[in-house]
């Protein structure tokens, strides 16, 4: 792999440039095991690239023990739906991440779930879930504060879809491998409209099946949606309104994993030194994020480490990856969640500015 070098000039490697703290150990070792030889900025347009300002936080535990969180939404009256594919329900709290209420459980009936992977507020006060397992989206009615959610329709696909997103016009975005494409848009009455991203030709139908699992973000107001597999180190970008791919770049540092395809047998390993998952992915004015979760083998087994890259499309370049930076999932307007867990699940609001130069840019689009 070419190194990809960020700070011309730079002659030792200095690891406090991130809000001048130094990146933990098995972050750095991780770095090292990639053989990661480009040398992070320092100064101030590093330490202020992304700032989080808190505005409030809980636990599991007063969140009638939250096993796992696979995706989060919000509503205009800043509502939080948290996905929990461990029970699986969708937990629903105020804008203080205080409890509201709990709804699904598992099963396949009306209003269960099985493999919940997504979830998405709609226009006219509704609440989309996406089932993997089922094959199908779940469409609920969205009371008022306090009030449940309602059960009101279900939308079957003949997709194994991974993720979603809403498009301009309510129509969504669904992402998953079908008839050789991986982009499928959905109308509200599950009939498939047209399909776009052609998946890899080379590849047996299971492979590109087993690599259509990821995470996907669309931006209306660009005419845009992000891409990626979470297995592999390719980004991309789609104009939505055409299909065509309109950027392509790769993710560095990333641990990849072995991909042994068979046709009817496929199989993918890591070696010693572990592998990344890309996690998150979403726009933030000129700058696209993505976040990976590298599971090390070589340091603590039992930590991974959450990188983080931001590209900025108006300089066309990238920005030294940062450790520090806990997993985020985008929300409504500035607001993120992010999640961590030790002995528990710590669940954060928290308000995103980014931009190294003091000027902030807020999420102005939407994934959910």
């Amino acid at each position: 792999m070419t190194p990809r070098s960020w700070c011309a000039g730079a002659s030792t490697i200095e690891w406090a440039c991130q809000r001048g703290i130094l990146v933990r150990r098995m972050a750095a070792l991780a770095v090292l095991a990639w053989g990661w030889t480009s040398v992070p900025c320092t100064g101030p347009h590093a330490q202020r690239l992304l700032r989080l300002s808190p505005i409030t936080r809980t636990a599991s535990d007063k969140l009638n023990d939250l096993g796992q969180v696979a995706d989060a939404a919000t509503d205009p009256q800043g509502r939080v739906f948290i996905l929990d594919p461990s029970a699986p329900r969708i937990v629903v709290t105020d804008g203080l991440l205080r409890p509201i209420g709990y709804f699904g459980r598992r099963g396949s009936g009306p209003g269960e779930f099985r493999e919940p992977v997504s979830i998405a507020i709609l226009p006219d006060r509704r609440v989309a879930v996406l089932d993997r397992a089922l094959r199908r989206i779940t469409i609920f009615a969205l009371g008022h504060a306090g009030s449940p959610l309602v059960l009101e329709r279900t939308l079957s696909l003949r997709i194994a879809s991974e993720a979603m997103c809403v498009l301009a016009d309510s129509n969504l975005l669904v992402y998953g491998l079908r008839l050789g494409s991986r982009l499928h848009v959905v109308d509200l009455d599950g009939r498939r409209l047209r399909s776009f991203a052609s998946a890899d030709a080379t590849l047996s139908p299971m492979a590109q099946d087993l690599l259509a699992q990821g995470r996907i973000w669309c931006n209306p107001q660009r005419d845009e949606v992000l891409v990626s597999s979470k297995f592999l180190q390719l980004v991309e970008a789609f104009q939505i309104s055409t299909g065509q791919r309109v950027w392509v770049d790769t993710l560095r540092p990333f641990r990849t994993i072995a991909l042994s395809d068979r046709g009817t047998r496929v199989t993918i390993s890591s070696g010693r030194a572990g592998f990344s998952l890309v996690s998150s992915l979403f726009s933030i004015g000129d700058y696209r994020l993505f976040q990976t979760t590298y599971e090390s083998r070589l340091d603590n087994p039992a930590v991974d480490t959450i990188v983080t890259y931001v590209y900025s499309r108006r300089t066309g370049t990238w920005f030294p990856p940062q450790f520090d930076v806990p997993l985020l999932l985008p929300l409504r307007g500035a607001k993120v969640l992010s999640v961590e867990e030790s002995d528990r699940l710590e669940i954060k609001l928290h308000r995103l500015a980014i931009g190294g130069d003091g000027t902030d840019a807020r999420p102005t689009n939407r994934r959910k």
